[in-house]
């Protein structure tokens, strides 16, 4: 459960960054890990 909790932690924080997309959809992974890294920095 661990893992997958994670991961629905990374999910949410990936909504939040890009509202009304999805993780697998991302078209320039590189920005999307920049955007990512931003909002989960505290």
């Amino acid at each position: 459960m661990g893992p997958a909790r994670r991961l629905d932690e990374l999910t949410g924080a990936a909504h939040a960054v890009f509202p009304g997309g999805h993780v697998g959809c991302v078209e320039r992974p590189e920005e999307f890990a920049v955007r990512l890294l931003a909002a989960l920095r505290p």
